[in-house]
């Protein structure tokens, strides 16, 4: 077997020492780890083709991974399967209308360097955008910072390139007549159960003249109404939620005074041709606002959020981290049943805004407990206040347990499981049940 997979990618890459692989078998989170029967790393779409039919003719369960930034286990290895890494296959070319079509392990600053370089703006963005890659985005439907204004990844894409399980190559799932056309409704957010994400054709616009940054105050009481007030200015790009504790804890580590400090904080990016300061003030009225409006400025607003993850990491405590979605109205009953659990342990919370629904502003958040808390304590409590344990890491191995197998997504895509992928062999234990295997043995 392993020499059949070396035979089309080359000795170097397959990997099976353990030291080599350290960083393809345990998430960014250190709680999901497994064994691996080896890391593949195909340089090229045939390559990856070949090697599912290798796998699927041997009857081995393949993962698909990409920059393994996730936080729901959904991206390695359980029990012996082959990870497919998918890190080599980072072309970004020209597509037509404008668009790009960049290949599954782009990262998000190399997609982001490439519309640049072409005077275009790509609005799918994270913090981890150097390790996090298009086919994982496509993989889990992220949000990410721009979701407030271009939408998830679904949103923003025109079509996808797949692999199927037994390797057969599909370079559009958008043409008519394709036999595999009900992926496009479920490939993202799939999480690598469906099918292999080959590369992702993305629209693309051209940059804004200007730009404004801005970090306004709030009370946990009065943030849903100021966020409703941000959310209709027509030059937002990004919102994002914080609190006073999170940007003092940031600060500490980058060795700067906190910008402002308040019960919430919303991070606001607004980009148009206008007058930007005039729009934010509409929003702001005489809360006292730090705004920003030179490029030097508006980076150093910005590093309090982007380095949030590195500054939690950095206190060196044993470390809890889920990802939610839930209400900004509740986002202080959040905090406060946080501040409950066992031991009192410190509780950071952020994340990225979006209109829910119903209309209302919700959440995408990213909590960072300082002790070893089980996740379903948090997503009990979130689901108390009428939120979702899914975030927009997906489901993964994590919550897969949480999911109503009667609901009526969760049955399509256990439908599509059976139909594409049979004998339960693409990222077995993610996000639907092995086939003939129960959940308390995966």
């Amino acid at each position: 077997m392993l020499q059949a997979l070396a035979s089309i990618v080359g000795d170097e890459h397959v990997l099976t020492d353990p030291d080599l692989v350290t960083g393809y078998v345990t998430d960014w989170t250190g709680r999901f780890t497994g064994a691996v029967k080896a890391v593949v790393r195909p340089g090229t779409t045939e390559e990856v083709c070949t090697v599912l039919a290798q796998c699927y003719q041997e009857g081995v369960a393949v993962v698909p991974q990409g920059g393994n930034t996730g936080l729901v286990g959904g991206g390695v290895p359980r029990s012996g399967e082959v990870v497919l890494s998918m890190l080599r296959l980072d072309e970004v070319t020209d597509g037509h209308d404008g668009m790009l079509t960049a290949g599954a392990g782009t990262t998000l600053s190399g997609l982001h360097r490439a519309a640049a370089g072409r005077n275009q703006f790509v609005g799918i963005d994270t913090s981890a955008r150097d390790s996090a890659t298009i086919g994982g985005m496509v993989a889990t439907n992220g949000g990410g910072i721009h979701t407030v204004r271009f939408g998830r990844v679904r949103d923003q894409l025109h079509d996808v390139a797949v692999a199927l399980v037994n390797g057969t190559h599909l370079p559009s799932i958008l043409v008519p007549g394709n036999p595999a056309a009900d992926l496009w409704r479920r490939v993202c957010g799939s999480e690598g159960t469906l099918a292999v994400v080959l590369s992702a054709t993305v629209r693309t616009g051209r940059p804004a003249a200007q730009r404004l940054v801005t970090l306004v105050p709030s009370a946990d009481r009065d943030v849903d109404a100021l966020a409703r007030k941000m959310m209709v200015l027509p030059g937002l790009w990004a919102l994002e939620v914080m609190g006073g504790s999170e940007i003092e804890l940031t600060a500490a580590m980058l060795q700067r005074r906190p910008p402002a400090t308040a019960e919430c904080l919303l991070l606001a990016e607004l980009r148009g041709a206008g007058a930007l300061d005039d729009q934010a003030l509409t929003a702001i009225g005489d809360l006292d606002a730090v705004v920003a409006t030179q490029p030097s400025e508006q980076e150093e607003l910005w590093a309090f959020r982007h380095n949030l993850s590195l500054a939690v990491r950095s206190l060196g405590t044993p470390l809890t981290k889920v990802d939610v979605s839930l209400s900004l109205a509740s986002i202080g009953q959040l905090k406060a049943a946080l501040a409950t659990l066992a031991g009192e342990p410190n509780a950071y919370l952020w994340g990225h805004l979006l209109t829910g629904p119903t209309g209302h502003p919700v959440v995408n958040a990213h909590i960072n407990i300082t002790a070893d808390v089980q996740p379903d304590i948090v997503f009990d409590i979130v689901e108390g206040l009428g939120g979702s344990a899914v975030g927009e890491h997906g489901v993964g191995v994590m919550k897969r347990h949480r999911l109503d197998p009667e609901a009526a997504d969760t049955a399509e895509l256990i439908r599509l499981k059976q139909r594409f992928d049979s004998r339960g062999l693409l990222n077995p234990g993610v996000l639907v049940p092995d086939r003939g295997r129960s959940a308390e043995q995966i």
